[in-house]
């Protein structure tokens, strides 16, 4: 089974990620009231995925939950998800509440990209960091929830980090040409 943190979705960070278990769902079909948990997280919740035997899973569900839309409103334990109650988070940053071990199926069409161990000189405090500035990257394809593609794309994306870093731009190649090779290793059909 494929053991990465969600790192980045290449389009932004929201765009997929919402539509796998998003806004509208919470609000919507399970009743739940986020609000920004700090400035690390504004959307107020965080969502930990899982691949088992091919399929996406929710595994952790962080919260902030209010009873109204508003950040200083009153605290308010969610309902139920998946059979799991919430408890009171210990990542206070990524909301009050969390669902742990929920095991809920993600019936999700699209991609992801996965990454990890991140090249600490190549960080720039903007959020979310740019796949090129990591050592592994992973596109998974899904079609309703189930792996359909993964492509290791770690030497693509070091020959791209090598161009980007080297002096190489102007001298043969622009930056318009390192980001197009850069757009063309990842397929972008990551919603339906």
């Amino acid at each position: 089974s494929v053991c990465y943190t969600l790192h980045y979705v290449l389009t932004y960070p929201s765009s997929a990620i919402v539509q796998v278990f998003g806004l509208y769902e919470l609000s919507e079909v399970y009743d739940y009231n986020p609000v920004m948990a700090s400035t690390a997280c504004y959307r107020g919740y965080l969502s930990e995925y899982e691949i088992k035997n091919g399929s996406l899973f929710l595994k952790n569900f962080y919260i902030s939950n209010r009873e109204s839309f508003w950040p200083f409103s009153k605290k308010k334990k969610p309902p139920i998800l998946n059979g799991i109650k919430a408890e009171e988070s210990d990542m206070n940053f990524c909301g009050d509440w969390v669902f742990r071990n929920v095991h809920l199926p993600v019936k999700y069409t699209g991609g992801l990209i996965l990454a990890r161990e991140f090249i600490e000189s190549l960080y720039i405090h903007i959020g979310f960091q740019s796949p090129w500035k990591y050592e592994e990257v992973i596109e998974i394809l899904f079609d309703d929830g189930q792996v359909i593609s993964e492509n290791d794309l770690s030497s693509q994306i070091a020959y791209i980090r090598e161009l980007i870093t080297s002096e190489t731009v102007g001298n043969g190649f622009n930056k318009a040409d390192i980001y197009s090779l850069l757009r063309e290793t990842f397929h972008h059909n990551y919603t339906k």
